[in-house]
């Protein structure tokens, strides 16, 4: 590689070299480094071209007073600062803010001139380097500058030293195993790792004095592709997959509730291939199961945990407009109560309704529209709707 274009890689931050997995350094091609150059704005075609682009970045730095954000490590925080060779650096200010926090405030720093002098034009500049003493926490901070009465503004990042290690391994070696929890194999699951299995995986590595173990992501991946199993792959961090529950230990399971899917559950269990798409498809299937059985359990609870939640002075049943009158006795054994000439609504009162607004005399403090959502077994509640104008 010449001499010219690895000046232009260093000065606009491109890697020449590499080592890779098995500790092997690869070059770059520099034909490479020519057209990540061209792609990045910067000429590279040639020698000239070269000095051109390397005088055109190091011109853009001198034509602002701050970068957009500095990242720095914890052990070295410092900013640079553009100013005309002039100025007097005595009556620069700055504060720091916590980008989640409002309040601000002035470490104690210090200001030095690095020497670096760049003319453009009729004016010559400084870079002048602020110096933080001690350390700040790791996060986002707001700059604020004041230089010569005017105002700017940055972002500095401050990066911890190291990734977290725990302290235990400060004092001592750990050991354990490294376990995909898919793979995990056993007598009583239905062809894939489950929580169950890791539960026993958890106490066998306690018994034989292992420290950790290193799993692999439990996040949901994608319903309509099971196969696309790459745990890597996570639609999203705030639910898990639900491959990995044990269907046994779900609330309400019976054994005969997996009697007509035995011979499929051995075969999935006996696989030499970890199935995806069969077992999740199963476990799916006999979730919605259950979950229909609980309903249908729970039913009559539920029933009588309904409210009819209405906030009227004079109460009538003549007038009221519900798509199931066939519902009116019902609601009328529970003590239900309405507005005349109003739609109304079921709402069981469990937690799960604490949040919402509270009823007025004129009705719904906020969302003046609430439906009910419940599953097919309970339609005739399905299409009640109450309406506060």
């Amino acid at each position: 590689m010449t001499p010219s274009v690895q000046k232009l890689a260093d000065t606009i931050g491109i890697l020449t070299s590499y080592v890779d997995e098995s500790n092997h350094k690869h070059e770059i091609d520099e034909n490479t480094i020519r057209l990540l150059a061209e792609k990045l704005g910067y000429k590279a075609g040639s020698d000239e071209e070269i000095a051109r682009s390397i005088e055109k970045h190091q011109k853009k730095r001198w034509q602002k007073t701050l970068e957009s954000i500095y990242v720095v490590e914890q052990k070295d925080i410092w900013f640079d600062i553009i100013l005309p060779e002039t100025q007097d650096t005595s009556s620069l200010e700055f504060k720091l803010s916590y980008q989640n926090n409002q309040s601000s405030f002035v470490p104690d720093y210090g200001v030095f001139d690095e020497g670096s002098r760049y003319t453009i034009g009729h004016t010559t500049y400084k870079k002048i380097v602020i110096k933080i003493n001690g350390r700040l926490e790791v996060g986002y901070y707001n700059i604020e500058l004041v230089a010569a009465g005017k105002k700017y503004q940055s972002i500095l990042a401050v990066a911890p030293e190291k990734c977290y290690v725990n302290e235990a391994l400060e004092r001592e070696r750990l050991w354990g195993f490294a376990v995909q929890l898919y793979s995990l194999t056993s007598n009583r699951n239905w062809g894939i790792g489950d929580f169950t299995d890791l539960h026993n995986l958890v106490d066998i590595c306690h018994r034989s004095g292992a420290d950790i173990i290193g799993l692999n992501p439990l996040s949901v991946l994608s319903h309509d592709y099971p196969e696309e199993a790459s745990p890597y792959g996570s639609i999203s961090r705030l639910f898990l997959n639900p491959i990995y529950i044990d269907i046994e230990k779900v609330e309400g399971y019976e054994a005969k509730d997996a009697a007509p899917y035995q011979e499929e559950i051995e075969r999935l269990r006996n696989s030499e291939l970890i199935e995806y798409t069969p077992v999740y498809e199963l476990k799916i299937r006999m979730l919605n199961k259950l979950y229909h059985k609980m309903l249908q359990t729970n039913i009559l609870n539920i029933i009588r945990h309904i409210k009819i939640i209405a906030a009227i002075k004079e109460q009538t049943w003549k007038n009221w407009h519900c798509s199931k009158p066939c519902l009116k006795s019902e609601l009328i054994a529970l003590g239900a109560v309405g507005r005349p000439g109003k739609k109304i609504i079921a709402i069981p009162t469990p937690k799960l309704w604490q949040n919402m607004p509270k009823p007025t005399k004129k009705g719904w403090v906020s969302s003046n529209i609430c439906s009910l959502r419940l599953s097919a077994s309970l339609m005739p509640l399905k299409s009640i709707l109450m309406k506060w104008a």
